[in-house]
């Protein structure tokens, strides 16, 4: 089962506030769902924000070329900076793709 994991502070949408009254069903899952959506792409977007605000406070080594190039070792702030940005592009950028659509075009 789908458990919905609230971060403090943030406000718990009714998930069953007239969900099962005959004709209201999808109206009320679609409703509850894009706000649980909303906060988590906002999440989300935070997240972006927090680690590529760590990726810009990371040096760039005067090796940068050569370890990419596979002639140095990576150093640790290669490693963290070549991680995150794939993170980013690959996976978190992903993920608020595919979650966006669901939202109601209408609202959003």
């Amino acid at each position: 089962m789908l458990q919905y994991v609230r971060p403090p502070g943030a406000s718990v949408p009714s998930t069953r506030a007239g969900l099962f009254q005959k004709g209201r069903e999808m109206t009320d899952l679609q409703t509850v769902t894009e706000a649980r959506l909303r906060e988590i792409l906002a999440l989300l977007a935070a997240a972006g924000q927090n680690l590529m605000a760590l990726h810009a406070s990371l040096p760039v080594s005067p090796q940068e070329d050569a370890m990419l190039a596979g002639e140095e070792d990576p150093d640790f702030s290669f490693k963290a900076r070549t991680t995150i940005e794939c993170v980013q592009n690959d996976h978190l950028n992903a993920v608020i793709a595919a979650l966006q659509p669901l939202l109601d075009p209408r609202e959003g």
